[in-house]
């Protein structure tokens, strides 16, 4: 991360960030310091029109005056934060009472309060900082979705399955090798085939005597010699 916050393989230019402002003189000079920046400004001079926009087009960021007519600063974030959960807001006021302070935090939910006359830096790094926790956030979404599929495809899968790590511990097993009996250590007729599959990265096939049947388990490797782990496929003979 750069010093004015700038994370370096951050596309800006995929985020929009909207400023909320009913001094046109305010309004101007933030069009003017926004016009060399990599993403999308919008500007709406109270809190009704702000939220309209948001209803139309989707704002990583707000940044918002405090004192406004009608809806003030504190009102319109809580909006946004109850519509809008996932946008960054921020605060941007001449009136740096402690109370404003107090009730942007608990009541609008704010990320950050910048007093005015704001400093140019502070106020870029600070978007560049709520635009990477945006991004950041909608990777860990992302991700979080990713790995909540893979499980359900991993538990709904036809067979019993088992992954064991580099030091041959097991750390995966589905709901079909649970139901075998075999979710909570790896069996110990498993772990010399294991060991040999993880030192090789070449498969083996071993049979699991069982009162019950016998088993067929395909240990496969991940990765080339040394393999960081082992899938082990496990069905009926």
């Amino acid at each position: 991360m750069c010093s004015n916050g700038k994370l370096e393989d951050l596309d800006y230019s995929d985020h929009h960030v909207l400023f909320v402002d009913d001094d046109a003189g305010v309004t101007i000079a933030l069009q003017h310091l926004m016009i060399e920046e990599d993403w999308e400004s919008s500007f709406a001079s109270g809190g009704e029109e702000a939220l309209e926009l948001m209803e139309e087009t989707e704002f990583s960021m707000v940044i918002s005056d405090y004192r406004m007519p009608g809806m003030n600063g504190v009102e319109l974030l809580r909006a946004v934060h109850q519509r809008h959960p996932k946008t960054v807001r921020v605060i941007l006021s001449g009136y740096a009472e402690a109370y404003v302070v107090v009730e942007s935090i608990n009541e609008g939910h704010v990320d950050r309060f910048l007093a005015k006359p704001w400093e140019e830096q502070e106020l870029l790094t600070t978007i560049h900082e709520g635009l990477n926790k945006y991004h950041l956030e909608e990777v860990l979404a992302k991700r979080n979705a990713e790995l909540k599929f893979a499980n359900e495809v991993l538990h709904n899968l036809p067979f019993a399955l088992l992954g064991v790590d580099a030091h041959g511990q097991l750390m995966v097993t589905n709901e079909p090798a649970c139901a075998l009996g075999l979710g909570d250590s790896l069996p110990t007729e498993l772990a010399a085939p294991v060991a040999q599959v993880l030192e090789s990265a070449e498969p083996r096939s071993v049979k699991l005597e069982r009162t019950d049947g016998a088993l067929h388990a395909e240990c496969l490797p991940m990765g080339q010699a040394p393999a960081s782990g082992v899938i082990i496929v496990i069905k009926s003979c």
